[in-house]
């Protein structure tokens, strides 16, 4: 099976940097995936097809992220940059595009053999070592509004709609039918508020006390509420018209962006790593927003596009701070502090 090491130099550069800034100044950025990826960048190792792919993949979604710089005004790391160089940053881009088109026109297989053990273990470290992002929806008609069945023993709702925008920031987010796709094995709790000290009910492997489906209108769930106290006060609180809409927490494997005829971006959800938790919420007009979520905005409101094809020798520019603090302000208002699982 071929391997590539002939990537630019700007690319080692550029991953030799985000190694030594994560050296000298510590960073809790990236996964230990990313920081793989980052070695093997800087010390010129060999990647397989498959790994050049992936490093496409990645880069292509987390370009937006890149502000050209490490870290903000008030010298907090940006995570979107950092691990945007991490992978060897603007100048990688082109390279593995141009390789994958080479592979395919020489009909290249890009197989990895890995054992299910190995498949499994990866997928685990991904999943679990991944920010955790939630969206809520506004209660606008039945498919968003939290109910009471069965005499107010039971709840149901659906936790996300499909192809209905939320706005995070300056940004439209949709999520894809498909997205919850062999998602509905995971180890998903019901919470209220996110709250993992308010357990309310609990699925494994399809089996448990929450019950999870997906239909045409998105992800439904539904429990019986037990006996605990808090258990009750939501009860009360969905009755009394107090928590009308849900939430709920996932990581993203695949997401898409593209820009809309208004200058803004759309954000698509095409499928999940895993679903964390559901939970009816007493506040759901306003999205909890991601780091990554606020460097993407930010990086949006202050960069320009950057054209894939032009290296770069050094990609920690300047940006324009004002623009800067205007969508740090449009996203104060959206930034919900996200609970430790």
């Amino acid at each position: 099976m071929p391997t590539y090491n002939n990537y630019p130099k700007a690319a080692r550069s550029a991953a030799r940097r985000a190694l030594k800034f994560k050296e000298t100044q510590g960073t809790s950025c990236g996964t230990p995936v990313g920081w793989q990826r980052a070695n093997q960048i800087a010390s010129g190792e060999s990647l397989s097809l498959a790994t050049v792919k992936r490093t496409f993949s990645f880069l292509s979604r987390a370009k937006v992220y890149n502000q050209g710089k490490f870290t903000d005004a008030d010298g907090k790391p940006i995570c979107g940059s950092i691990m945007y160089a991490a992978w060897g940053g603007s100048s990688m881009l082109p390279w593995c595009k141009r390789v994958i088109a080479e592979a395919e026109r020489n009909n290249v297989e890009d197989k990895e053999e890995r054992s299910p053990r190995q498949k499994d273990k990866h997928m685990e470290q991904e999943q679990r070592t991944t920010e955790v992002e939630r969206r809520s929806y506004v209660a606008s008609d039945e498919h968003t509004e939290v109910r009471l069945a069965d005499e107010g023993r039971t709840v149901e709702g659906y936790a996300a709609v499909f192809n209905q925008p939320t706005m995070i920031g300056a940004v439209e987010e949709v999520v894809s039918p498909g997205a919850f796709d062999d998602r509905l094995m995971d180890d998903v709790v019901a919470l209220f508020n996110h709250d993992m000290n308010m357990p309310l009910a609990r699925s494994y492997n399809g089996q448990g006390t929450l019950e999870l489906k997906v239909d045409e209108h998105g992800l439904y769930y539904k429990f019986n509420l037990g006996d605990q106290s808090y258990a009750k006060d939501l009860a009360e609180s969905i009755k009394r018209g107090d928590v009308r809409g849900s939430s709920f927490g996932f990581v993203v494997r695949e997401d898409d962006y593209e820009k809309k005829d208004d200058g803004t971006y759309r954000r698509t959800i095409k499928s999940l790593a895993r679903i964390a938790d559901v939970s009816p919420v007493v506040s759901p007009a306003y999205p909890q927003t991601s780091v990554k979520m606020r460097d993407a905005i930010a990086a949006l409101e202050a960069e320009p596009e950057v054209v894939e094809e032009t290296p770069v020798q050094d990609e920690i520019q300047p940006t324009s701070a004002p623009k800067r603090k205007v969508a740090e302000a449009l996203l104060s208002i959206h930034h919900h502090k996200t609970l430790s699982k």
